[in-house]
């Protein structure tokens, strides 16, 4: 009986209720409470998505910090294609295209806002010996990361 219940309240959920894409939320700049601001671009962006992915965003949120004071994030040591792959991540769990000259800007972003999920993300598609065939240039990629990241600890790619 509780099975059948479950299975009826999620079909009635399922139809009252339809799925809303994250995709929209990232281009949407509903209801967002926080803009991200990077070489000249402005990105709404909801400061609850961001305070519960990352705890970088938590404690300028949490805090009195000019970010939380104005609503507004000032990013200048990432550029604007990693800050929305990096906001992708952040709503969706999915990394989006990544590229063997993009993952190391990708992985310091990662690194900064302590979001350990797209790192590993970063990892796996360095391995991958599909996507970067070439050890030329998982080793190009490999010492780009370690010169952007400071000597951030990276397993063995």
């Amino acid at each position: 009986m509780k099975s059948k219940l479950a299975f009826l309240t999620r079909r009635i959920f399922k139809k009252s209720y339809p799925h809303i894409s994250s995709d929209y939320w990232i281009q949407s700049s509903c209801f967002a409470d926080v803009t991200i601001k990077c070489d000249g671009v402005s990105i709404p962006a909801h400061n609850l998505i961001l305070s519960a992915r990352s705890p970088v965003f938590a404690a300028m949120f949490a805090n009195p910090m000019k970010e939380s004071r104005e609503n507004e994030v000032e990013i200048t040591d990432i550029d604007v294609s990693t800050i929305r792959a990096l906001l992708i991540f952040m709503y969706t769990g999915k990394t989006s295209q990544l590229t063997a000259s993009s993952v190391a800007d990708l992985m310091f972003a990662a690194d900064k806002y302590q979001l350990p999920g797209l790192k590993t993300a970063c990892s796996y598609f360095l391995k991958d010996s599909k996507r970067v065939a070439d050890p030329r240039h998982r080793r190009l990629a490999r010492q780009r990361i370690e010169i952007r990241c400071g000597g951030l600890h990276l397993q063995q790619i």
